[in-house]
């Protein structure tokens, strides 16, 4: 658990120091607004901390099936980003 925490951390560091960086050069688009794209995004984050929080409960299929609902909800989330951006 002490190992989730610490990489919950550190991912939660790396990206806010991305985006500071990101606004200090100026960047319009520092946080994306596309609301599907956040949608998506927020689906695809909690079948993650389902996966990592429910894992000693969980059966290996369900697993399975959250990790493959973060790819879907993050893979079609990307897809519709990257279309509302490039008109």
């Amino acid at each position: 658990m002490i190992a989730t925490v610490i990489v919950v951390v550190l991912g939660v560091s790396i990206a806010r120091i991305n985006y500071q960086a990101g606004r200090q050069m100026g960047t319009p688009y520092a946080v994306p607004t596309s609301k599907v794209f956040l949608e998506f995004v927020i689906l695809a984050a909690i079948s993650t901390v389902t996966a990592v929080v429910l894992r000693d409960s969980l059966s290996e299929p369900a697993i399975i099936a959250c990790a493959v609902g973060t790819i879907l909800s993050y893979g079609i989330g990307s897809i519709v980003h990257y279309r509302s951006t490039h008109k």
